[in-house]
This record gives structure tokens, C-alpha cells and sequence, in this order.
């Protein structure tokens, strides 16, 4: 009776895991949904700041001195905004990949705890 109990007190902490291992693919799920967002988000911003920029070039030529100077400020302006857009992608798009290898770790390590949990399960119903 003495095995049977702490088969029983394993599964339970195999069940407690399941729980902990569920909340944690939950949250990676919802970080992923978050990521997501931000990624639509830039690249909206990213479509809105080359329309701007494709009207600022678009200016009739020649372009006055006093006028030169400011259509170069606001281009250089655009082009730097772009590079910050560029950046963010990239760190958006490692963080969104980082977060995926985490969810699929966390379902291995389910499946694997289903397993386990299953086994016992087996093990218990024979023992009684």
C-alpha cells in the first residue's frame, strides 16, 4: 500500500505540473498574439511614414534655397524613422521566434508529463 501512495502523491505533483506547464504555454500564446500586434502596428506606421516621404519627393523642381534645406531635414528625418522601423522589426521578429521556441519546448514537456501521468495512471489501476 506503501508504493500505491506515493505513485499517488507522483501523479498528483504530475498533475500540478500539467497545470504550471499550461499556464506557461497560455502566456507564451499570449505574448505571441502581443508580438503580433506590435509587428501590425510598425508596419503601419512604416506605410503611413512612406507615403509621407513619397510626397516630400514629389516636390516641384528646382526647389527654392530656403525650401531645399527643410526638404532635405524632413527626408533625412524619414529616412532615420525607417531605420528605427527596420530595427524594431528585427528585435520584434527575434522576440516573436524566441517565444514560439518556448511554446513548443513547453508542449514537448506536456506531452512528455501526459505520458508519465498516463503511465502511472496504468501502473495504479493494475496495483489495486
Amino acid at each position: 500500500m506503501d508504493a500505491v501512495n506515493q505513485m499517488e502523491q507522483l501523479l498528483a505533483v504530475k498533475k500540478r505540473r500539467e497545470s504550471r506547464i499550461r499556464q506557461r504555454i497560455s502566456q507564451s500564446e499570449q505574448q505571441i498574439q502581443q508580438i503580433q500586434r506590435q509587428q501590425q502596428q510598425s508596419m503601419q506606421r512604416r506605410g503611413i511614414l512612406r507615403t509621407s516621404w513619397q510626397q516630400a519627393n514629389r516636390q516641384q523642381h528646382p526647389v527654392p534655397q530656403g525650401k531645399l534645406y527643410r526638404l532635405q531635414q524632413q527626408l533625412s528625418d524619414f529616412y532615420q524613422q525607417d531605420q528605427e522601423i527596420t530595427q524594431q522589426q528585427q528585435t520584434l521578429q527575434q522576440q516573436l521566434a524566441d517565444t514560439i521556441a518556448v511554446r513548443q519546448q513547453q508542449q514537448h514537456l506536456l506531452r512528455r508529463n501526459r505520458v508519465e501521468q498516463e503511465k502511472l495512471t496504468y501502473v495504479l489501476e493494475e496495483s489495486l
